[in-house]
């Protein structure tokens, strides 16, 4: 025996639990966006400063108190690799820190909700 669904009801759990989960998205996102500018200010720091050591490793070179041997030569690609990996990765935290979930309204909600109560019931009473 199928049981009756009270279609004003299951309307109103279905716009109150998308609501909720779009509430606790956003709170994480927040709570977990302050620990990602800090890092974001930390690796953006770390790429300052390996481009600062690479400006004067060339610079060093080109007034000869330096000379490209293996040795440095190493190093100047243990900088590049290294400055590539930061790039990466404040890509990737500046993609996470500007969410879709910002320009979520109510008004959205309410309309995704109601496409879904339609197609979840067919008929309406």
């Amino acid at each position: 025996m199928l049981a009756t669904v009270d279609y004003k009801s299951f309307q109103a759990n279905l716009n109150a639990h998308i609501r909720g989960i779009i509430d606790t998205l956003r709170s994480n996102a927040s709570r977990h966006g302050g620990e990602d500018k800090i890092k974001l200010k930390k690796l953006a720091t770390e790429l300052n400063d390996l481009e600062q050591a690479e400006t004067k490793l060339i610079e060093a070179i080109e007034k000869g108190v330096l000379e490209l041997d293996d040795r440095l030569k190493a190093r100047v690609q243990q900088n590049k690799s290294r400055r590539e990996a930061i790039a990466v990765e404040i890509s990737v935290l500046q993609s996470k820190t500007q969410t879709p979930l910002q320009t979520l309204t109510p008004q959205k909600i309410e309309a995704a909700a109601r496409v879904l109560n339609k197609r979840l019931l067919p008929l309406s009473p």
